[in-house]
């Protein structure tokens, strides 16, 4: 796990103390080693910051040229089946191997198969910079789901390229103009869409993405090695090669988990106590050859901590437990911390616990092990029963309902805490799911905001009908809220203090498998993770597996009335005194005077508010 940069300069030579400056901001996603690379004509450079986890040797350090000297790779993440793959190709390469890690590994895949054919066979989690100097081109690529970022900025003269948008910052060419309609997008969902930036002309590699950079030309080409939907198309069109696959789920997950504890350092693993992490920590503590440690966080709030059953499952499946409990009266430093660690505003506030939890894991282990991409693979959130229960009441019925709450509204209800009743509201007045869903997701507003749009219709394309309800906003999750929500929180937040997390739930072998599950009408398997929690039931009892789960979130709703109130009051107040009519707007005064009165309950919207004004703040850019 590392973190990379480059720029690429047609017209003037690359300045190396530029790329020093791109390689300090990554210091912290690398602390290990680091390393710049410059071609010969000076019109490209290569950043490194290494964080050491396979081969600790300098002889795995990065930029790293392959053994024909023609290509140069920059590489943050981890191939779980380089080894296998090494194997395979074993008697294409000519050269003998100095490393025993991944990255010669894939620098020298390159040299023997072109760039797709070697992002296809690949299970892992990444983020590559490669540079042919044959062709005079370079290649950004990202993993399958977006574990890995990779960010890019281009002004038509200048290139560059970076694991976080506070490296491409760094650059004196990058040019810091705001993209107003992006940040309302932020106000309305949280976090960033993949196609949009908080900074005009910067844009990220899609999950699956490659980006060719034709030095010849300065072109730029978008392409893509995986997509889930043409995925998916395929497992459809050879359901019957699946359906006599010998593998099962549990098969997958225990290969799985154990393909990601190799490890030359420290390994650790999440626990919350839902049925994901419990899994996986279940699976890693039978499989390791060493006891694992297991982290928690818990709240001295009673009606949030779930910290006791992390306990219990601890004790039973034998491993090292470790736990840190959050006292909301000192939550203040962290919030505004967690804030300014992300390289764009970021609004899901259980980034929170999350980056205490990481900065504790740190202590122990280089490496932890997450539930993360479980609830979007096994239908896990509540939210897709909900929205299946009401598509499927004729929308005639569910208009006519929408109609009476909102004349009750008018009529005075609105001064009660009825907030699930209004957001059930907006939701029972779309008739298409793509947009009921998006409502779903979306934060309630005491107004209209005026640039948004719906992350992903994919009913247009005739998904819905083939893997129903359920399916669509499952696979509307993996290309939008698990790689700009889930995952961002994740890394940024580990890697803020240097600790690697790997999911094994986003395996392409897993995709598959549920996927094909779906496409055969077995919906019933996915219904609250049973098939996850029938495997659970070999390592712990039913009554650690079948209660209900909080949630990893933390209770803004009162701590904006709390602990965090002066903090709010502030933000407001920056807020309406800025020159950005987007966060300069009198309707949030109301709404936060009716969330100080408990006449409603804004959290969400009024959360998503303060961060993007800190952030801003922060940046000196209000």
């Amino acid at each position: 796990m590392c973190g990379i940069g480059g720029t690429i300069s047609p017209n003037n030579p690359v300045n190396i103390d530029e790329l020093q400056s791109m390689k300090h901001s990554l210091n912290h996603r690398g602390p290990d080693g680091n390393g710049i690379w410059i071609n010969e004509s000076q019109s490209i450079g290569l950043v490194h910051a290494r964080l050491s986890i396979l081969d600790l040797s300098e002889f795995a350090s990065q930029p790293m040229i392959s053994s024909n000297k023609r290509y140069v790779l920059s590489f943050n993440g981890e191939i779980y089946n380089y080894l296998d793959l090494k194997k395979e190709l074993e008697s294409q390469f000519s050269d003998p191997f100095r490393s025993t890690g991944d990255s010669e590994f894939l620098v020298q895949a390159f040299s023997v198969l072109n760039v797709k054919s070697v992002l296809k066979k690949l299970d892992g989690m990444f983020a590559i910079a490669l540079f042919d100097s044959e062709k005079n081109k370079l290649y950004l690529a990202r993993d399958r789901f977006g574990e890995k970022p990779l960010y890019y900025y281009w002004d038509g003269q200048n290139f560059i390229f970076g694991s976080e948008v506070s490296t491409l910052m760094s650059s004196k060419y990058f040019n810091q103009e705001l993209d107003s309609s992006s940040m309302d997008y932020f106000l309305r969902y949280g976090y960033m869409p993949s196609n949009k930036n908080i900074f005009k002309k910067t844009f990220q590699v899609q999950p699956g993405g490659i980006i060719e950079f034709d030095l010849n030309t300065n072109n730029i080409t978008e392409d893509y090695y995986w997509n889930p939907i043409e995925q998916y198309k395929l497992l459809e069109s050879n359901n019957e090669q699946l359906k006599n696959s010998p593998n099962n789920l549990e098969d997958i997950l225990e290969k799985t988990v154990q393909s990601r504890l190799i490890s030359d350092v420290p390994i650790g693993c999440f626990l919350s106590s839902g049925t994901d992490s419990s899994l996986i920590a279940s699976l890693a503590c039978q499989f390791s050859k060493n006891k694992i440690d297991t982290f928690t966080i818990g709240f001295k709030e009673k009606e949030w901590d779930e910290s006791k059953n992390a306990q219990k499952i601890s004790k039973i499946i034998g491993s090292n437990h470790n736990e840190l409990i959050i006292d909301s009266k000192n939550i203040l430093e962290s919030v505004i911390e967690t804030i300014n660690l992300f390289d764009q505003p970021f609004g899901d506030s259980s980034a929170i616990p999350t980056n205490l939890l990481s900065n504790f894991a740190s202590k122990k282990v280089k490496v932890a092990l997450s539930g993360d991409g479980g609830d979007e693979l096994f239908s896990g959130y509540d939210r897709y029963t909900l929205a299946a229960k009401i598509h499927k009441v004729p929308f005639p019925l569910r208009s006519l309902s929408s109609n009476i709450i909102k004349a009750t509204e008018n009529l005075g209800a609105g001064k009660m805490q009825l907030d699930k009743i209004f957001k059930l509201r907006r939701i029972l007045e779309h008739e298409r799911i793509d947009l009921l869903y998006d409502e779903l997701l979306s934060n309630p507003m005491g107004y209209t905001l005026k640039n948004t749009f719906p992350p992903v219709i994919l009913a247009e394309m005739g998904l819905q009908e083939k893997i129903g309800i359920k399916g669509f906003m499952q696979m509307t999750d993996i290309l939008n809220y698990l790689p700009n929500d889930i995952l961002v929180k994740v890394d940024r937040a580990a890697m803020m203090h240097s600790l690697e997390t790997r999911a094994p739930f986003l395996n392409p072998a897993l995709f598959e498998y549920c996927f094909y599950e779906l496409y055969q009408k077995n919906e019933k398997i996915f219904n609250n993770k049973e098939c996850l929690k029938t495997i659970l039931q070999k390592f712990l009892p039913d009554e650690l597996i079948f209660n209900k789960k909080k949630g990893f979130s933390i209770p803004i709703v009162h701590w904006l009335r709390g602990p965090l109130k002066e903090w709010g009051e502030e933000m407001l107040y920056k807020s309406q005194n800025s020159n950005l009519s987007v966060i300069n707007n009198n309707d949030f005064l109301i709404m936060w005077e009716e969330h100080q009165d408990n006449k409603r309950n804004w959290h969400h919207g009024l959360w998503a508010l303060f961060v993007l004004t800190q952030w801003l703040d922060a940046k000196n850019l209000l």
